[in-house]
């Protein structure tokens, strides 16, 4: 992934964009997802992670965070992923 930063012109709303938040593994209690704009998922890294998790899924696999509602991305979801 290759982030960039930009600057809209001739914007209609004015709304401002939600700061993002790490996502959280939230397979089994959708409460606990993070809610709104979201960083991207960044795990197994050397440097720094921000989403932890172990154990297995729901299925019996090995928990692998992923963009989808075991972490709380919702399809057709217009999530801001911002690092």
């Amino acid at each position: 992934m290759q982030g960039f930063k930009c600057m809209v012109t001739n914007a209609i709303s004015t709304t401002p964009i939600a700061t993002p938040k790490a996502p959280v593994w939230c397979e089994g209690d959708q409460s606990a997802c993070t809610q709104g704009a979201k960083q991207i998922l960044i795990w197994n890294q050397v440097e720094q992670n921000n989403i932890a998790v172990t154990g297995y899924d729901l299925e019996g696999n090995h928990k692998s965070p992923a963009y989808n509602s075991k972490c709380g991305f919702q399809d057709g979801e217009a999530s801001m992923l911002q690092l």
